[in-house]
C-alpha cells in the first residue's frame, strides 16, 4: 500500500477536532513520505489557519513479514519522527524557518491490527515557492532571488550553527509568508551531526560527496547543504533549468555535474551573483564556501550594493499635502484633462487607452501675494518599486440562511443542507505603486494607462504613491501595461498589471462536518449519514466559516 493511500486511511481514523479545536479541510500538498493538509480552528472572532503534515510510519511488505525486522524498522522510524520534532522545536525562534506549532504520534490500526504509527505535526500555513512557480505567480527577478537567498541562507546558518545538516534543500522546501518573508521547511531527513554517510535528499540537488558517499564511504558535512543551496539559486536564475539540463535530460545533466564539468553561468544572474552561485556549486568542496556564513555575507553585501531601496508605500494625511491639480495631457495629444482625485466608478469604454499626466508643481508666492510656479526643473530620474503588480479578484459571499432544521429524521434528510446567499459582490484588491523621481523636479510625470484601470496619485517629496484599482475589470483575467515616463520620453518604465481571478468564488462554498462519524460531506457536494447523533456543520468559503449550524439526527 502506498504512503498516499495510507494517508487516506489515516484520515478516516482521525477523530476531529485535533488539539481541541482544529479541523482538517483539504489536501494542499504531498511528498514521497507524507501529505500536507490545511487545518482551521474557529475562534471567537477569527479563523486560524495552519498546515498539518501526516506521515505514515509503516514497514514494507518484506520487512513486515519478519517480526524482528518490523519492530526494528518501526523503532528507527519513530526515532526519525522524534528527531524531526526535536529539530523543528529547537529552530522555532528563527524567523526564516517554518514555525512549529504542535505534534502527536499515534498508532495506525488497519483491519483491527496495529501496522505502524502515524506522525502529525502542525505548522504555520505558507505558500510553497514551487507552487507559486507552477502557477506563474512569482517573478524570477534578481532582486527577488537575492531576498530569498538571504532569508533562506539565514535559515541554513541557524541550522548549521546548531550542528544540523538539512540534506534536502530545494525550491519545493522554500516557503513565503504573507509579508514576503522566505522560510525553510521540511526537516524530515535532517540530521544533527558534524558529518554523515547516509544518502538522503533529492538526487537533482545532491552535492558530489553525497552522490558518491555510498561508493566511497566518505562522510560529508554541512558543505553539502551549501552546494545544494547553490544549485537552487542557479535554477532560479536560469529559467528554472538545472545546470546542463536545457536540451538534455535530468540524468545526463546530473552526470555531467558529477564528473566535475565546469558549470556555465546561469542565464539571468548578474556577474557578481554568478560568482557567488558558482563558488557555492564548486565540485571540490575545498573550493566552495567554507561556511554558509561566508556565503551569506557575500549575498548580503551584493544585495546592499545593488539594491536601490524600493520606497515603502506610506499612508499620507490628505490635510498634510496640497490636493494635486487635475492631470494634463501632452499638447500633442488631443485629449481632455481628466482629474485623478475623486476618480469614481463611472462607466468607460473597455479597452480604450487614456494618457494621464500627473502634475505636481511646487508653488510659491511673489511679493504681491499671488501664487506662481517655481522654476522649471526636468525629471532626470525615475525608479519604480516593482515591475509587476498582481491584483487579486474574488467574490464576497454572505450566506443568509440554510435549509436545515434543528432536528432531522434520517428518512427526511435527503434534500437538506442547501443554503441561500446574498448576491455575491465581485471584488478586486487595490494595489499601490511607488514611483521615485529627483526631488527638485517640477516637470509633469506622465502615466499611460488603460481607461478601465482607475488611477489615483499623490506626491510627497521625491515619491509618487499611485493607487491602481481594477474593480471595473474584475470579471476577466487579463494583463495590462502601464507606462511611466517624463515629458520628452527620455526616461520610460513599463509596468505590468496582472488581474488574476484567484477566488474564492461562490461555487467554492463547502459544507464540512465536525464529526464525520455521524455525517460526512463528499467532494461532489453530496453527503453520507453514518449514524444518529448531534453534529455541527460548517459552511466554509476560502478560509472563512460563513455559517454554522448544529443539528440532531434521529431515527
Amino acid at each position: 500500500m502506498s504512503k498516499m493511500s495510507l494517508c487516506e486511511d489515516i484520515l478516516s481514523q482521525i477523530r476531529q477536532p485535533l488539539w481541541e479545536n482544529w479541523y482538517i479541510k483539504e489536501k494542499i500538498g504531498s511528498g514521497a513520505y507524507s501529505a500536507v493538509y490545511k487545518v482551521t480552528a474557529q475562534r471567537m472572532n477569527r479563523t486560524d489557519v495552519s498546515a498539518l503534515k501526516i506521515e505514515p510510519i509503516v514497514p514494507d511488505d518484506d520487512t513486515a513479514a519478519d517480526e524482528e525486522k518490523r519492530k526494528a524498522f518501526l523503532e528507527k522510524q519513530k526515532a526519525l519522527a522524534e528527531n524531526e520534532s526535536t529539530i523543528m522545536y529547537s529552530l522555532r525562534n528563527c524567523p526564516n524557518i517554518v514555525t512549529y506549532e504542535d505534534e502527536d504520534l499515534r498508532e495506525l490500526v488497519i483491519d483491527g491490527k496495529q501496522v505502524g504509527y502515524y506522525f502529525l505535526i502542525r505548522m504555520e500555513y505558507l505558500n510553497c515557492l514551487s507552487d507559486l512557480l507552477k502557477k506563474r505567480k512569482y517573478e524570477l527577478t534578481e532582486e527577488n532571488i537575492l531576498k530569498l537567498a538571504c532569508d533562506i541562507g539565514n535559515a541554513i546558518k541557524t541550522a548549521h550553527d546548531q550542528g544540523i545538516i538539512h540534506r534536502d534543500l530545494k525550491p519545493g522546501n522554500f516557503f513565503i509568508d504573507k509579508n514576503g518573508v522566505y522560510k525553510l521547511g521540511d526537516f524530515n531527513i535532517s540530521k544533527q551531526t558534524e558529518d554523515s554517510r547516509d544518502i538522503a535528499g533529492t538526487r537533482s540537488y545532491f552535492a558530489p560527496e553525497v552522490y558518491f558517499a555510498r561508493q566511497s564511504g566518505t562522510a560529508y558535512t554541512c558543505q553539502a547543504d551549501i552546494y545544494s543551496f547553490g544549485i537552487c539559486l542557479y535554477q532560479l536564475m536560469n529559467d528554472l533549468y538545472l545546470p546542463f539540463e536545457e536540451g538534455s535530460n535530468a540524468k545526463n545533466a546530473v552526470m555531467r555535474r558529477m564528473t566535475g564539468e565546469q558549470l556555465p553561468a546561469p542565464k539571468r544572474a548578474s556577474e557578481e551573483l554568478t560568482r557567488i552561485i558558482l563558488k557555492a556549486c564548486e565540485f571540490k568542496k575545498e573550493e566552495r564556501y567554507a561556511s554558509i556564513g561566508d556565503m551569506l555575507s557575500d549575498l548580503k553585501a551584493l544585495r546592499k550594493k545593488d539594491k536601490q531601496p524600493a520606497p515603502q508605500p506610506k499612508v499620507y494625511d490628505p490635510a498634510e499635502y496640497a490636493v494635486p491639480e487635475p492631470a494634463e495631457f501632452p499638447k500633442s495629444k488631443e485629449f481632455n484633462p481628466i482629474p485623478l482625485i475623486a476618480f469614481a466608478a463611472a462607466a468607460v469604454i473597455i479597452g480604450a487607452t487614456v494618457m494621464f499626466c500627473l502634475k505636481f508643481l511646487n508653488e510659491k508666492s511673489d511679493d504681491s501675494g499671488s501664487s506662481i510656479s517655481s522654476q522649471y526643473v526636468p525629471i532626470t530620474e525615475i525608479s519604480l518599486n516593482t515591475d509587476t503588480i498582481d491584483i487579486d479578484v474574488w467574490e464576497d459571499v454572505t450566506i443568509k440562511s440554510v435549509d436545515c432544521p434543528d432536528v432531522i429524521k434520517i428518512d427526511d434528510i435527503k434534500s437538506m443542507f442547501g443554503y441561500e446567499y446574498d448576491t455575491p459582490t465581485l471584488r478586486a484588491d487595490n494595489s499601490d505603486l511607488v514611483v521615485k523621481v529627483n526631488e527638485d523636479s517640477t516637470e509633469k510625470l506622465c502615466i499611460e494607462a488603460p481607461s478601465d484601470i482607475i488611477i489615483k496619485a499623490r506626491r510627497s517629496g521625491d515619491e509618487y504613491v499611485i493607487t491602481i484599482d481594477a474593480a471595473k475589470v474584475a470579471d476577466q483575467e487579463k494583463d495590462y501595461v502601464l507606462t511611466v515616463r517624463n515629458g520628452d520620453s527620455s526616461i520610460i518604465h513599463k509596468l505590468k498589471v496582472r488581474v488574476r481571478r484567484i477566488g474564492p468564488f461562490r461555487k467554492e462554498v463547502k459544507r464540512v462536518s465536525r464529526d464525520p462519524s455521524i455525517i460526512e460531506f463528499t467532494d461532489d457536494d453530496s453527503f453520507i449519514v453514518h449514524s444518529t447523533g448531534t453534529v455541527t456543520v460548517d459552511w466554509i468559503y476560502g478560509d472563512k466559516v460563513l455559517y454554522t449550524k448544529t443539528v440532531t439526527i434521529e431515527e
